[in-house]
């Protein structure tokens, strides 16, 4: 008979209930515990971890929800320039997309739920209501994915500009998708949202290099870029504003 876990042949004894090369249970498919039902992974599916175009999120199937989903978490967080180098640049942005609504709609609930319990000096000045704070909670996979799609097409065409587009626009847009994991740093207290910034910006530097196949300066540029012009712009909006104020006087 052929094992199901390690694919060898071999002539069992009788009522043998295990492979005498791996261990593996004959009787259970591989991948399932047979008490749990829950996927688990074996020796013989480590070889698709470090498989080009593979990405734990997209591989939900053999790992499941909730493992694909912490595995990615962790691997972007941690690992970026390993999960960078094979994440898959194409495939279609609906996986992606979902990923980066889970992960950043979560965080971003909890970090307004803290705001609330600790009494923050922004919200309580505003004197939001419990409707509004409803509202703000509402809005925040909407402001989630026009920010990804604002961002994600100025860092492409920044990409073009200095020539390293070498992708099509997917490959940028799933790097701004698999970069959310620092939104989680925000409910640090203090220095939580400047962590996660900066945590982000590096994660997105390092997407762009690896997707991209460009180097770390080309990287680095195309992501400095599109933040001038952004600084630029707000620091204008700032003198005009103050300008018209003391022509108004």
């Amino acid at each position: 008979m052929r094992c199901s876990h390690c694919g060898r042949e071999f002539e069992p004894a009788e009522a043998q209930q295990f492979c005498a090369f791996c261990g593996g249970d004959l009787e259970s498919k591989p991948g399932r515990d047979a008490d749990l039902g829950e996927p688990e992974l074996v020796s013989n599916d480590l070889e698709y971890l470090d498989s080009p175009g593979y990405c734990p999120w997209e591989d939900q199937e053999r790992l499941g929800f909730l493992q694909g989903l912490t595995m990615t978490l962790r691997e972007s967080l941690f690992a970026p320039n390993r999960f960078f180098s094979r994440m898959p640049v194409e495939g279609g942005m609906a996986n992606p997309l979902l990923y980066s609504l889970i992960v950043s709609t979560t965080a971003n609930v909890l970090y307004l739920i803290m705001a609330i319990v600790a009494r923050d000096p922004v919200l309580t000045r505003t004197e939001l209501s419990g409707l509004q704070v409803m509202l703000v909670g509402i809005s925040i996979p909407v402001l989630i994915l026009v920010t990804i799609a604002v961002w994600a097409g100025l860092l492409h065409l920044s990409l073009s500009l200095v020539g390293g587009a070498n992708r099509d626009f997917e490959a940028t847009l799933r790097v701004v998708c698999y970069t959310s994991g620092p939104d989680f740093l925000k409910i640090i207290p203090y220095a939580g949202s400047i962590i996660a910034v900066l945590w982000r910006c590096y994660l997105i530097v390092v997407g762009l290099k690896e997707a991209h196949r460009v180097s770390t300066g080309v990287a680095v540029l195309a992501f400095a870029l599109p933040a001038v012009v952004c600084c630029g712009a707000i620091f204008g909006m700032a003198v005009l504003v103050v300008a018209m104020g003391v022509l108004a006087v």
